[in-house]
C-alpha cells in the first residue's frame, strides 16, 4: 500500500499536527455501558471503537514515555498511582471524539501528502539519508503495528492537526491578562509583625468532668477508632528469597575469578613526560639530563611548560601506548628514563609520586559475592515462583498452605488502618508496597481472592483479609486525658485567636505595633521585600497568603510558624512590579497560549464526547489492564 501512496508524492504540505498526546485529560464520567460490544472493543464514541488492542498499545507507549522520562523502569503499580491506565483511556476517547468530528466535517487528507509525510521521517531513512523500506517495516515490526495501520494512524492525526490547529490557531494574550499575571507574580511587600508570648494568655483552668463529657460528646470522631483489618500476606522478594538460596564456595571463587579487576585497585603514577620529535633531540636531552640538568629546564628547551608535561597521576591502561605504559611503570621514583620510541612519539619518562596498588582477597569479598550471587538467582526464580504460587492459588491452597509447601516468609498482621497503623498509632512494620497493599486490602473482603502486588524493590505479595475490625467509638473513660489535653489546647487557641484581633484592632485605631510588642514583650519583627508565595523568617505561609489580601497599610493575624501561637503583623509597603522585559514578556505570553490552547481543546473535547455519546466497557477495560473482573 505504501508503494502506492509514494507514487506522484510532494504536491501538499500537512499543516502543523497539534500534539494531543501530551494532553492529560481528566477522566469524564464514561463508564456506562454493556451491551452491542464486540468481546475486545474497550470504549465506543459514536461509531469509532477502540480496541483492547490499541489501548494497550497506547499504554505500553506511555509507560516507556513514563519510564524515560524518570530516568528508570516505572513498573505497572507505580503506573496505577499515577492514574495511567484512566489518562491513556480519556486521552484515546478524546482523540477518537476528534476523528468522529472530523469525518463528520468531511476532511481528508491525500495519500501522496501521507506518503511524503512517512519518506521524510528520519526513523525510516538509510545511512544515505533516503526512504528505506526495511527501516520502516522493523520500525513498525518493533510497536506492533501494520503497515496499513501506522498509514491510518498518520492519516487520523494529520486530519485531527487541521481540526485543533484551526481551532487555536491566532490565539492571542490580551496585555491586561499580561499585566494581571506580572503583578501576581512579581508584585512584593514588606511585613511588620510580632509574635504573642505564650504567658501573654492566662492559664486556661482546667474542665470539669462535665465540660471534659460535654467536649467529648461533640468531637466523637477524634476519639474513633479507625476500622482495622486483619491480614495474611505471602511476601516474595530477592532479599526474602535469597536466604533460601545455596550458594557454593566453587561459584564464589570462580565469581571472584571472573570479576577480579573488580576487586584490584591498580598502581597509580604522578608521570611527566617530554615529547621529542625524532629519536636525536630525545638522545640530546638525555645527555643533558645527565649531565645534571633539570628535567623542568630540558622540556623548557625543547619549547614545553611543566603543565604541558605534567601528565597528572595514571594508571598502567590509562596509557594509551604500551611500549611508554611499560617503561613509565618499570621506573624508580624520582628517576628519568631512557629515550622510549612509541607508537607515535619519543618521549622521556620521569616518575615523581608512585601510589602502591592492592587487591582485596577471596576472604575479604567472600560474603559480598555470595549475597550478589544469591540475589542474581533470586532475581531470575522470582517469576517462575509467581507462576507457582498462582497455579497453587487457582487450585484453592491458602497462603499458609503455600508458604509451607515452597518454603516461603509468611506474614500475620494482627490489625492496620487504612494509612498503615497499628492499635498503637504506630506504622505496621512488615508491608511491602504499603499504600498499595493496604488500598487492596481496604477494598478487597473477607475470603477474596486479591491478585499479586508488585513490590518496588523487585518480587511481589499477596494479601488476604482474614478479619474486619469495624471503626469504633472509644469509651470516655479510656480517652478522658486525651479529651482534657485537646480541650485545654482548643481553649488557648481561641483565646490567643481572640486577644490577637483585639491587638489587631487597637493598631487599627493608631498604636504602633512595636509599641504593642514592647508591652507585651514580645519580639517585634520585620521581613521583606516578599513576593507572593515567599518565606518570611518567624511568618506562616498562610500569614503571607493573607498579606497579599490586605491594601498597604492594612492589618492581620494568623498562625505562627511553628503553629503554637499566633502573629499581629501589618503590610508597611506595597511595590509594583517594573514592566516586563520583551523577553520574559514573549516567554509567559507563550506560556499563557499554551495554557488556553489545551484548555480550549479540552472544551472541545469534552463537547465532542457529549455529542457523539461515549461508552466503555468495563469488563474489557478491566481485563485489559489487568484488574480483577470476577
Amino acid at each position: 500500500m505504501l508503494d502506492k501512496l509514494r507514487k506522484g508524492a510532494g504536491s501538499w504540505i500537512a499543516k502543523i499536527f497539534i500534539a494531543l498526546l501530551v494532553l492529560s485529560f481528566a477522566v469524564w464520567g464514561i463508564a456506562d455501558i454493556f451491551g452491542g460490544y464486540g468481546a475486545q472493543t474497550v470504549a465506543q464514541i459514536g461509531e469509532r471503537k477502540i480496541s483492547s488492542e490499541e489501548y494497550r498499545l497506547a499504554y505500553q507507549n506511555e509507560l516507556q514515555r513514563l519510564s524515560y522520562r524518570f530516568g528508570r523502569r516505572v513498573t505497572s503499580e507505580q503506573a496505577r498511582l499515577l492514574g495511567l491506565e484512566n489518562q491513556v483511556l480519556s486521552r484515546l476517547v478524546s482523540t477518537a471524539a476528534i476523528d468522529n468530528h472530523a469525518q463528520a466535517l468531511g476532511l481528508g487528507i491525500s495519500d501522496d501528502a501521507i506518503a511524503k509525510r512517512i519518506q521524510a521521517n528520519s526513523a525510516f531513512q538509510g545511512a544515505d539519508g533516503r526512504f528505506s523500506r526495511r527501516s520502516f517495516e522493523e520500525g513498525l515490526a518493533q510497536v506492533g503495528l501494520s503497515e496499513q495501520g501506522y498509514v491510518q494512524d498518520q492519516r487520523n492525526a494529520i486530519v485531527r492537526g487541521q481540526v485543533s490547529g484551526a481551532l487555536i490557531s491566532n490565539l492571542a494574550v490580551p496585555a491586561t491578562l499580561l499585566d494581571s499575571y506580572n503583578s501576581f507574580r512579581n508584585e512584593t511587600r514588606k511585613i511588620e509583625f510580632f509574635e504573642l508570648p505564650q504567658d501573654s494568655i492566662e492559664s486556661i483552668p482546667e474542665p470539669d468532668e462535665s465540660a471534659l463529657k460535654t467536649y467529648y460528646d461533640d468531637h466523637k470522631r477524634a476519639f474513633t477508632a479507625p476500622q482495622y483489618r486483619k491480614l495474611d500476606l505471602l511476601v516474595v522478594t530477592p532479599d526474602e528469597l535469597k536466604t533460601t538460596i545455596e550458594i557454593s564456595d566453587e561459584d564464589i571463587k570462580q565469581e571472584y575469578e571472573s570479576q577480579i579487576d573488580t576487586y584490584t585497585t591498580p598502581e597509580r603514577r604522578r608521570i611527566a613526560q617530554i615529547t621529542f620529535p625524532d629519536m636525536a633531540a630525545a638522545d640530546k636531552a638525555h645527555a643533558a639530563l645527565k649531565s645534571g640538568t633539570s628535567f623542568a629546564e630540558v622540556a623548557k628547551l625543547g619549547g614545553q611548560t611543566e603543565s604541558d608535561i605534567d601528565l597528572g597521576q595514571k594508571t598502567k591502561r590509562q596509557l594509551a601506548d604500551a611500549k611508554i605504559a611499560e617503561a613509565a611503570f618499570a621506573l624508580a621514583k624520582d628517576t628519568f628514563s631512557e629515550p622510549v620510541e612509541g607508537t607515535f612519539s619519543t618521549v622521556i619518562l620521569r616518575v615523581t609520586e608512585v601510589q602502591p596498588g592492592s587487591m582485596r582477597g577471596l576472604e575479604d569479598v567472600k560474603d559480598k559475592i555470595k549475597d550478589k550471587l544469591a540475589r542474581d538467582r533470586a532475581n531470575s526464580e522470582i517469576l517462575d515462583l509467581n507462576d507457582a504460587i498462582e497455579d497453587e492459588r487457582a487450585g484453592g491452597s491458602t497462603l499458609e498452605e503455600i508458604s509451607s509447601k515452597l518454603n516461603l516468609k509468611r506474614f500475620l498482621i494482627d490489625a492496620v488502618d487504612r494509612s498503615g497503623k497499628g492499635r498503637d498509632g504506630r506504622d505496621v512494620a512488615d508491608l511491602p508496597a504499603s499504600s498499595q497493599l493496604l488500598r487492596t486490602a481496604f477494598e478487597s473482603d473477607v475470603g477474596v481472592e486479591n491478585d499479586p502486588i508488585e513490590v518496588t524493590s523487585g518480587g511481589f505479595a499477596w494479601v488476604d483479609v482474614v478479619d474486619i475490625i469495624p471503626e469504633k467509638l472509644k469509651p470516655f473513660d479510656t480517652v478522658k486525658e486525651d479529651a482534657k489535653e485537646q480541650y485545654v489546647a482548643s481553649k488557648r487557641s481561641e483565646a490567643l485567636q481572640s486577644k490577637a484581633r483585639a491587638l489587631a484592632d487597637k493598631a487599627r485605631s493608631g498604636v504602633e505595633l512595636s509599641k504593642l510588642a514592647e508591652e507585651l514583650g514580645g519580639s517585634f519583627k520585620s521581613v521583606g521585600p516578599l513576593k507572593r508565595g515567599g518565606q518570611g523568617e518567624g511568618l506562616s505561609s498562610a500569614a503571607v497568603a493573607q498579606a497579599f489580601t490586605l491594601p498597604d497599610g492594612g492589618l492581620g493575624t494568623a498562625q505562627s510558624a511553628d503553629g503554637k501561637s499566633r502573629v499581629v503583623f501589618k503590610v508597611v509597603d506595597v511595590t509594583k512590579p517594573s514592566a516586563l522585559e520583551k523577553t520574559e514578556r514573549d516567554r509567559v505570553s507563550n506560556e499563557i497560549t499554551r495554557q488556553l490552547s489545551d484548555e480550549l481543546l479540552v472544551q472541545y473535547a469534552g463537547a465532542l464526547r457529549d455529542r457523539f455519546g461515549v461508552t466503555v466497557n468495563d469488563t474489557v477495560f478491566r481485563r485489559t489492564i489487568g484488574a480483577d473482573v470476577r
